[in-house]
């Protein structure tokens, strides 16, 4: 992943140095915690959007590596609380830090980088990036609370799915790619680009991950297949399984019920890969993917730009 992001390669080096000294502590176990989280790194496609942005404007970077870091702490405490939520096992091939030391020491962590993440901030001194940054938090969390109330629904549209994505992911994306406009000193023109283009990359990054959800190959993607029907969480392809099907009411009626075992999360899972509804799902992350695109037109040429029109090709093709 780190190749394709051209000239964001140094930073997101820097950044990993970053997060290692941000995360060291006398405590024992918070040290075990922290260096269990950096073993198993992500896309850091969050910091990416942060630099590629930056870097539209200008090449200095390393005033602002604490934005990136904040960014990825972030992340990775919402990864930490959602795999409490939802009693994740394994996250990128690895045990989730609550399946290693329970519920109780995972809330904390999460709790533990939010507050590393505002410290930065808060060093940092931009006011607006901090408020960004809590009013992302707010929504993420809105997003999650809207998730949970909308569990073993099987009758949910595709409008309240795409609020929840656009609260829970793409406002992530929006806020990555704009803080990298802000900080430059981006016109308004150009940082309602940045915003469309964060917006509509984060809800084709989500719809795609929500596919890979059934389709995906569990070695690629470290996670196990249908982790969110198993509970209850009706996503895109189920949504159009469930209306296309000639077994969706029978689908409907035992997420309803919440009997949900093994033989219906097989028979789900092959009805969506056997069917058209891949092909109609890949369609929808398209259009999101075209109006990304369309948005970047009016921000500045360059290499930048061209990693963030390649990004959108990522996230579209990928497989993890």
């Amino acid at each position: 992943m780190l190749e394709l992001y051209g000239p964001c390669t140094a930073p997101l080096q820097d950044l990993e140095e970053g997060l290692r000294q941000i995360l060291i502590s006398e405590e024992k176990l918070v040290q075990d915690l922290n260096n269990h989280l950096l073993s198993a790194p992500g896309k850091r496609i969050r910091p990416a959007l942060f630099f590629l942005t930056l870097n539209l404007w200008q090449e200095e970077y390393q005033p602002f590596l604490p934005v990136a870091t904040a960014i990825e702490l972030i992340h990775t405490a919402t990864l930490v609380h959602d795999d409490v939520i939802d009693d994740s096992g394994q996250r990128r091939g690895s045990p989730t830090i609550n399946a290693k030391w329970g519920n109780y020491v995972s809330v904390l962590t999460g709790d533990y980088l939010f507050a590393k993440a505002f410290a930065l901030l808060t060093e940092f001194g931009d006011l607006r990036i901090i408020q960004h940054m809590a009013g992302l938090v707010v929504a993420m969390s809105e997003g999650e609370i809207q998730q949970q109330s909308e569990r073993f629904h099987p009758a949910l549209e595709t409008d309240a799915y795409y609020k929840r994505i656009g609260k829970k992911t793409a406002h992530f994306f929006t806020v990555s790619a704009q803080c990298g406009g802000l900080i430059s000193g981006a016109d308004n023109h150009s940082l309602a680009a940045l915003r469309s283009y964060g917006f509509n990359l984060g809800m084709a990054f989500q719809i795609i991950d929500d596919l890979l959800d059934f389709t995906g190959d569990t070695k690629l993607t470290g996670k196990p297949t249908a982790g969110d029907l198993r509970q209850g969480v009706v996503t895109l392809p189920l949504i159009h399984l469930m209306k296309e099907s000639s077994n969706g009411n029978i689908y409907r009626k035992r997420i309803a019920a919440k009997e949900i075992d093994e033989q219906l999360v097989l028979q789900i899972c092959t009805e969506i890969n056997n069917s058209q509804i891949q092909n109609q799902v890949r369609a929808i992350a398209k259009e999101y993917i075209n109006n990304a695109l369309q948005a970047l037109q009016s921000l500045p040429g360059g290499t930048s730009r061209n990693i963030l029109e390649q990004v959108t090709a990522y996230v579209l093709e990928r497989r993890n």
